[in-house]
Parts: C-alpha cells; sequence; structure tokens
C-alpha cells in the first residue's frame, strides 16, 4: 500500500514537473514572432507531440497570431482535438454554418495533409461534410451501362458519380478532397456521396451545433443567450470574502489533473497591477492552474457574448484584456492596495462574478450619462456628441457605446478600449460631472443672452463660452455671437497689460474668467466646484493656444476655436 501510495505521489510529481516544463515552453513560444514559432516546434526532437500536448485553446492562440495563411506546418502536426476545436470556433456564424469559412478552413487542412482530412471525415465529420457537399457540389448518377457525356464543369473519379461545385473557385480543392477520400476508402467515399443529398439539412445543423456546444462548453465557450449574462451589472456586496488561507479554499481542487493547463491567456494580463499580484501570489503557492482555466473560459465566456468574429490575433489580445482589465478595476475598487483581501475575493468567487462587478462600474457610468441625457441643454438644441470636442465628445461618446467604453485620445491603434482600472472611471466620472456642469452653465447663459441662439453645427461648446465671456469683459451686451476683430485686439491687449513678451501668461484674469462665468449661476447650484474645474481647464487651453501669438499675428481662421470674430458687432 505504501509502494502504491509513493507511486502515485511520484506520478503527479512527474506530471507537474512536465507541466511546468510545458508552461516553460510556451511562455517562451509567446514571445516568438509567427515564423518563428513554426521553427521553434519544427525543431523539437518530436515535433508532432510537442504540438499536439499543447491544450486546445493556445494550439488556437498559435494558430492566430502565426497567421491563418502560414500556419500550415503547425496545423500538420496537430491532433484531431485541436483542429476540431479551431472549426468549432471558426466556422459557425450564431448557429448556422458559414460554407465560406468552413470551405476555407478545410481547404488549409486539406493542403497540410489530404489523407488525414479524408480519414477524419469518415470518423467523426460525415455529417459535417455531408452539410458541406449539400451546399457546395451538384451531383448527377450514371446508371450502370447507361451512355453519358460529361457536362460542363463536371469531373467523376469512377464513371458513376459525377460532381460540379456550385462555386468555381472551389473545383480544385473539392477534386483533391474527392481523390483523397476515395484513396482511404473507397466505399465510405461512395456512401458518403450517395447519400448526402438525402439528410435533411436543418435538422443536421442543429445536431451539429447542440454537439459543437457540448464540446466548447467545456472551455467556456456558451451560447449566446447563456453567456450575455457576462454583462449583467453585479455588486460588490455579491462577493464573498472570508478571511481564510488559500490552502483552506474550497476552490482548491484536491485532485491533480494531466490535462493540459492554457497559459496564454493569462500570459497576456500582465499589465494589470493589482490583479497581477494577486495571481502572483496565488501561484507562489502551487495553485494556480485553476486560476489559468478559469481565465482561459473566462475570455472563451466573452468571445461567445461578443459575437464577433476572431479574426486575427490582436482580437484575442483585446478580448484577453477585456477580461482582465475588469477583474483589476472590481479588485482594485474594493482591495485597493490589500493583495491579500484581492486573493480572497479571486479564490472565493467565479472570476465572471468578479468581472462582472467590474463591469457594472462602467455601467454605472452609462446609465448617469443617459439619464442626464434626455434633459440635456445640448440636445435640445439639436447637436451630437461632437459639440463637446475631441476630449469631451470622445469620452462621452465611449460612455454611452453599447457597452461603455475608455476613450484614450493618446492612443494611436484602439480610440475606444474597454476600462482597465480605478482610475480610468474615475478619470470618466469626473469628465462627466465636467460636461454637465458646462451644459447647466449654457443653459443659464441663453436666459442672459439677448439675441436668439443659433448655433453652427460645426462647432463646439467652447467658443460659446469664451465669446459670451469676451463681450462681458468688454463691456457689451451677453450674447453668444462673437465680436470685431478690433474688439478682440483690444481684449487681448488688456489681458495682457503686465505680460511684456510671449509667452503670454494672464495670471490676473484666470480667476476672473471663473468668477464671470459662475456668477451666472444660481446660489443654490451645487456643482459649482466642479464647473470651476471645468473652467479652469478650459481657460488653460486658451490661454496655451494664444500665449505665443502676437497681437499683430491674430488671424480669425485660427481663433474660431474659440472666440468667433465676425465683421459687425452690436454694442
Amino acid at each position: 500500500m505504501q509502494n502504491r501510495k509513493h507511486n502515485h505521489k511520484k506520478t503527479l510529481a512527474v506530471q507537474k514537473s512536465e507541466s511546468t516544463q510545458d508552461e516553460i515552453l510556451r511562455q517562451k513560444v509567446s514571445l516568438l514572432n509567427g515564423q518563428e514559432i513554426i521553427d521553434f516546434f519544427l525543431e523539437q526532437t518530436d515535433s508532432r507531440k510537442t504540438v499536439q500536448n499543447l491544450p486546445e485553446g493556445d494550439f488556437y492562440w498559435l494558430v492566430k497570431k502565426i497567421g491563418e495563411k502560414d500556419c500550415l506546418p503547425l496545423l500538420e502536426l496537430a491532433s484531431k482535438n485541436q483542429l476540431q476545436y479551431i472549426l468549432d470556433i471558426e466556422i459557425w456564424k450564431k448557429d448556422r454554418i458559414d460554407i465560406s469559412t468552413t470551405f476555407n478552413w478545410l481547404h488549409m487542412i486539406l493542403l497540410s495533409n489530404p489523407e488525414r482530412l479524408a480519414k477524419w471525415i469518415f470518423d467523426d465529420l460525415k455529417k459535417t461534410a455531408a452539410l458541406f457537399f449539400l451546399r457546395t457540389i451538384q451531383l448527377d448518377i450514371r446508371e450502370e451501362d447507361e451512355p453519358y457525356n460529361i457536362k460542363e464543369g463536371f469531373f467523376t473519379l469512377d464513371g458513376t458519380f459525377y460532381i460540379k461545385p456550385v462555386d468555381e473557385s472551389m473545383n480544385e480543392d473539392i477534386q483533391l478532397l474527392c481523390r483523397a477520400m476515395a484513396r482511404v476508402d473507397l466505399k465510405s467515399y461512395h456512401n458518403l456521396i450517395l447519400n448526402f443529398t438525402g439528410i435533411l439539412p436543418a435538422e443536421t445543423e442543429e445536431e451539429l451545433y447542440r454537439l459543437r456546444n457540448v464540446r466548447l462548453a467545456e472551455h467556456g465557450f456558451l451560447p449566446y443567450d447563456e453567456a450575455i449574462a457576462i454583462y449583467s451589472p453585479l455588486e460588490q456586496g455579491s462577493l464573498k470574502q472570508k478571511e481564510q488561507t488559500i490552502k483552506g479554499s474550497t476552490w482548491i481542487q484536491e485532485k491533480e489533473t494531466d490535462e493540459p493547463v492554457p497559459i496564454l491567456p493569462i500570459f497576456y494580463a500582465q499589465d494589470f497591477t493589482t490583479l497581477v499580484k494577486a495571481f502572483y501570489e496565488i501561484h507562489k503557492q502551487g495553485y494556480s492552474d485553476k486560476l489559468k482555466m478559469e481565465f482561459a473560459a473566462l475570455c472563451n465566456t466573452i468571445i461567445s457574448a461578443n459575437t464577433e468574429h476572431v479574426d486575427n490575433f490582436d482580437t484575442l489580445i483585446k478580448i484577453c484584456r477585456q477580461a482582465a482589465g475588469y477583474l483589476n478595476l472590481a479588485l482594485e475598487h474594493i482591495c485597493g492596495e490589500d493583495i491579500g483581501l484581492a486573493v480572497e475575493i479571486i479564490t472565493n468567487n467565479p472570476l465572471d462574478s468578479v468581472f462582472r462587478v467590474g463591469f457594472g462600474m462602467a455601467l454605472k457610468l452609462k446609465w448617469k450619462a443617459k439619464q442626464w441625457l434626455q434633459k440635456s441643454w445640448f440636445k435640445k438644441q439639436g447637436m451630437d456628441n461632437t459639440f463637446w470636442g475631441d476630449l469631451y465628445g470622445g469620452i462621452l461618446s465611449g460612455i454611452l457605446r453599447e457597452r461603455p467604453m475608455f476613450y484614450s485620445i493618446e492612443d494611436q491603434k484602439e480610440e475606444f478600449r474597454s476600462f482597465e482600472s480605478l482610475s480610468e472611471i474615475e478619470k470618466c466620472k469626473d469628465t462627466l460631472e465636467q460636461i454637465i456642469a458646462i451644459d447647466n452653465l449654457l443653459s443659464f447663459l441663453e436666459m442672459q443672452a439677448e439675441d436668439t441662439l443659433n448655433i453652427p453645427k460645426d462647432t463646439t461648446f467652447i467658443p460659446l463660452i469664451f465669446n459670451f465671456w469676451a463681450r462681458k469683459f468688454l463691456g457689451m451686451a451677453p450674447s453668444f455671437s462673437g465680436i470685431s476683430m478690433e474688439q478682440a485686439k483690444d481684449m487681448f491687449a488688456m489681458l495682457r497689460i503686465e505680460d511684456k513678451h510671449p509667452p503670454f501668461q494672464m495670471k490676473e484674469f484666470e480667476q476672473q474668467f471663473i468668477s464671470d462665468m459662475t456668477e451666472y449661476l444660481p446660489a443654490t447650484e451645487g456643482n459649482i466646484d466642479i464647473l470651476k474645474d471645468a473652467l479652469l481647464r478650459l481657460w488653460n487651453m486658451f490661454k496655451e493656444a494664444f500665449e505665443s501669438v502676437l497681437i499683430e499675428d491674430l488671424d480669425p481662421r485660427y481663433m474660431r476655436d474659440f472666440i468667433w470674430i465676425i465683421k459687425k458687432t452690436k454694442p
């Protein structure tokens, strides 16, 4: 008995060692580019075993990183389960098989190894192949001893079954596939070709979809109507917080697994401080396998909920960052810098619940924005979000998306992306409050204006504010209308009275601008401090725009973003 226990522990130790080696290998591979990945696997002592030891999810990520057109060497080394995983993800659009995508993947698998695909079809893919042929080929059957003139576009391998692809571009591949099937098992080939026209397409597709969902559910892929629940907000009070060590947590499974654990999704989630620190603490105690599997499943659930086709590796990285970002956001909000508490949150709750708490914080911003939008001044004027300029308008547009997004004006690659930190939520919250405060100010300024408001569609809110203030500063009637060039020069001369040369700081008038504008609000208004912050930002923008421009160089064309210059004005 003791020997058996010893041998069992030894077996688990060997498995753990091999698992660790596999992880190191995959981490190394993840740093390589497409051709380097192929070269790496081809240089292994047993390339096929090394590739087939990859979890299906990691294999799929590597295929996407290499690129579909360049991954033939990897497909040739793959297992049937790895190839099935690719087909399950790639060829379905909701609950329907996309024939074009199916053909593309069958084309690549066919080129990598025709005989293997033929055997796979006879063993496991008969219904998929039958449905594919039903939608891609015409079939003519020649009766025995009946003379037959081959019709244009048809080909035959046996003089009995005459086949014509519906799409001429598929002709070469369909011929190659048919020849491979005939070589492998002529009888099975005849049975498939003879019987595919008798299938019921709707029932066959429904059955294939059910089986596909069963397979993918093991990896976290769920049907859309179930996966969409990932975007149902959850309050942080719903999360469990138990004071217990990781080893005492029911989250840890006692039973070791010899199944390969996906690591690539979590490997690409390294930029999130609180989340990564918590992951590292779990990893140090040797309990990271379930975490890796659960994080990969979370990413897959998001893919299902987003109903977007994974066109390339960047899409997978974006999904990974979305999953990690909302986890990090929730942990920052709940735990602050308490990594021990973050570990407790992760080990006592499903990751999808923690994700929903983070996403719920972004959703609350959207709800606040939509509630204000219904009664906002700028909407009543018929303006859209561009009225608020690049930064304000971008942030507002991001918040109001179906799934709220963070607007990153500095990011050249991705203007809108998922929220990733508490600071981003707070930035958007502060910006939204400033927008609401300025919108409120504009409604009170309109009440004071002595003429009818007529806002050009291509303008922003900024010149409305500075037009109104410039007229007040110059002692003119309150209005959103512009001022003449002469009046603009007089104004800048007064603003720069203490500045002898550039850069013109105009420090003495910063507070005057803020106080002049806030005095239009009733004393009962509760957002004065927020408005003051917004006005200070506007003043700094105004100062930076003109601090190096001499009065004689002022040009109406370049002033329009701040002040409208018109030919005549009312006093």
